[in-house]
């Protein structure tokens, strides 16, 4: 994934500033939702779609 993507998709949601903390930890969140997505059945009822949480390592 190029540097530019991983900025554009970022600041689409407003996650300019972790981008630039946790890049890699984005990049590996952004591949790993891409495969779930293709992976994923595309019939399921609107209650069963499932929902994702992005945890960034905290601060020291």
């Amino acid at each position: 994934m190029q540097d530019d993507e991983i900025m554009e998709l970022a600041r689409g949601v407003g996650l300019e500033k972790a981008a630039a903390r946790f890049r890699g930890d984005l990049e590996k969140a952004v591949s790993f939702s891409r495969r779930l997505k293709d992976e994923m059945p595309r019939d399921f009822d609107l209650a069963e779609e499932p929902a994702h949480v992005l945890r960034l390592k905290a601060e020291r």
